[in-house]
């Protein structure tokens, strides 16, 4: 409960974690503490980080060719596919228009941005892209880039209604924001 709002945590998700029983057997940490808490576990997840490597990696890779230069043929006897393979076969079923998340010269291989990465994890893990209505990429807006996983939102939403249904027997104030969506939300500022 002493880093959760400082981590990205909604009220919610800080509010249940005070009352859980062990909450109560830890001393709360002083400033100073709480702080290197916070640095230490930005470093061991750091978000930023992670979307630079996919970023990195996406944009490195020539869709055409496997890390050996070998023609691809999607996870046959060349190999696994690789992260552009497999961004474009999710694509196929999950983004609106592929033209945004190309390089623009010759439009044949990936080319992503932190803010894009992060929606594309936003999508994978979520079912849905939480960037606000006026977040654009290359004159699109980068939700109506995205098209929502119904099944898995489906799954999102009531994995939160358990968690508030939870909290509020234990009699938790659960405000309309909070649960997992919020939390990973919180981390854009971050970006």
């Amino acid at each position: 409960a002493d880093l959760g709002g400082r981590l990205g945590f909604s009220p919610h998700d800080v509010a249940s974690a005070a009352l859980d029983a062990g909450a109560a057997s830890w001393q709360p940490l002083s400033w100073e503490a709480a702080e290197d808490c916070v640095q230490r576990i930005r470093q061991l997840f750091d978000l930023k980080a992670l979307l630079h490597s996919l970023c990195t990696m996406a944009n490195a890779e020539d869709p055409a060719q496997d890390p050996q230069g070998r023609a691809a043929s999607k996870g046959t006897a060349v190999g696994p596919m690789t992260l552009s393979e497999a961004f474009f076969e999710w694509a196929s079923q999950r983004i609106t228009q592929l033209p945004p998340f190309l390089d623009q010269t010759t439009r044949s291989r990936l080319e992503i941005g932190p803010e894009l990465a992060m929606a594309i994890f936003e999508a994978v893990f979520l079912g849905a892209v939480g960037s606000p209505p006026d977040e654009m990429h290359r004159g699109e807006a980068v939700i109506s880039l995205f098209r929502p996983d119904e099944a898995l939102l489906a799954e999102v939403v009531t994995q939160e209604t358990q968690e508030r249904t939870r909290a509020f027997s234990r009699g938790v104030s659960c405000s309309s924001t909070g649960g997992a969506r919020t939390s990973v939300m919180a981390a854009r500022p971050f970006m």
